[in-house]
């Protein structure tokens, strides 16, 4: 009889966890969008890390780089999101900010916005998680966690919308990004 209380329990338990994270879409893989307002992202997620690199272009084509920056580390997806119908709360949890200049005018900045503690030079990367970069990235100390939100829509995968700040916790943004990544592997 104990025997068969136990059963029962585990059975009740893991139906409970399978039953609250059934909901959450599959993001693993590499995304992308090829250049978007001068900006080309690409974005690889494994079962809990993430790694999202932009490269900002000094040109609407994206052919000339003026710099990148690389965020490296793990996510979590929470709950269904109430607002937003298919979309699924997520924390990414910001480990390491990785920026690189590809020219002089981009590292003169990064130099007189103190990102990072060195002195400029063209295509070396450099880790700012402990400063950021004004207009670019907060240090990780500031915004340790940004509160999301993710919608798989076949081969696309939409975001919230950034216009607004997403490191204040439990507060996600009120609407997805228009611009999906997809599918690049």
């Amino acid at each position: 009889m104990r025997i068969a209380v136990t059963i029962i329990v585990l059975i009740l338990v893991v139906w409970a966890v399978w039953n609250k994270t059934r909901h959450r879409p599959d993001i693993r893989g590499d995304w992308e969008v090829a250049c978007e307002n001068s900006i080309q992202r690409h974005l690889q997620l494994t079962a809990n890390e993430w790694v999202l690199t932009q490269t900002v272009y000094a040109d609407s084509a994206c052919e000339r780089q003026a710099y990148m920056l690389q965020t490296i580390g793990v996510y979590e997806l929470g709950d269904k999101s109430a607002e937003i119908e298919g979309a699924t709360h997520a924390e990414f949890i910001r480990r390491e900010l990785h920026l690189t200049a590809f020219t002089l005018e981009s590292a003169q900045v990064f130099e007189q916005n103190h990102c990072g503690n060195t002195k400029w030079e063209t295509d070396t990367t450099t880790i700012v998680s402990h400063t950021g970069c004004v207009g670019i990235a907060p240090s990780i100390s500031v915004c340790p966690t940004e509160y999301d939100l993710v919608k798989r829509d076949d081969g696309l995968l939409y975001f919230g919308d950034r216009s607004e700040s997403l490191c204040e916790r439990g507060v996600w943004p009120k609407a997805l990004n228009p611009t999906p990544l997809r599918r690049a592997d």
